[in-house]
């Protein structure tokens, strides 16, 4: 039984030396692996980080280039805005002024037709008026003509009647004469 477990004691001893063994070569081969990959991680990441620098480094030279360029672009858009704003304000001040002469000029047309509006009101007050007397003036002379109608008319009928039978005597005695002379030239 003591020889079984001194053997089994060594077996496990040997087999622990030869695992030790190989876990270190493990360790050494892992170790110089990562250490590989470490410093080729940290070369990339050097090269990584110039890269960036170089592009910051540009960035911040453009940067300041646009900087200059957009300073100058506002300051030029702001004179632009002020010549305009300028302009708009003197054209309006210029329309405004237009409008005020119109408006004044309207008021004077505005007096002038309310005084040829009270002219003309007076003046057709005047011409009804005439219009009205000459209508009665008319009326009147109508009025006389009919009745000079009417009275001409029956002496114009008196005349009709009193020429008619003067001319009927006068034919009476003559037609009696040429009857008479007729009646002799027919006796042998």
């Amino acid at each position: 039984m003591n020889s079984a477990l001194t053997t089994v004691n060594s077996t496990l001893m040997n087999l622990a030396a030869q695992l030790s063994g190989q876990i270190t070569t493990a360790q050494q081969a892992l170790a110089a692996s990562i250490a590989g990959n470490f410093s080729e991680l940290l070369s990339s990441i050097s090269n990584v980080n110039s890269a960036l620098t170089s592009v910051n480094s540009t960035l911040m030279s453009l940067g300041t280039q646009l900087s200059g360029q957009i300073t100058t672009a506002q300051q030029a858009l702001a004179a632009s805005i002020a010549g305009n704003f300028t302009e708009v304000f003197n054209y309006l001040s210029g329309v405004v002024s237009q409008l005020s002469t119109i408006t004044s000029n309207l008021e004077g047309v505005a007096s002038q037709l309310s005084s040829i509006n009270t002219y003309m009101a007076g003046n057709f007050s005047e011409l009804l008026s005439s219009i009205s007397n000459v209508n009665s003036a008319l009326t009147s002379v109508n009025s006389t003509l009919m009745s000079l109608g009417t009275q001409l008319s029956g002496q114009i009928t008196t005349a009709q009647q009193a020429l008619a039978a003067s001319i009927a005597g006068n034919f009476s005695p003559k037609c009696s004469t040429t009857s008479a002379v007729s009646s002799r030239s027919s006796q042998p």
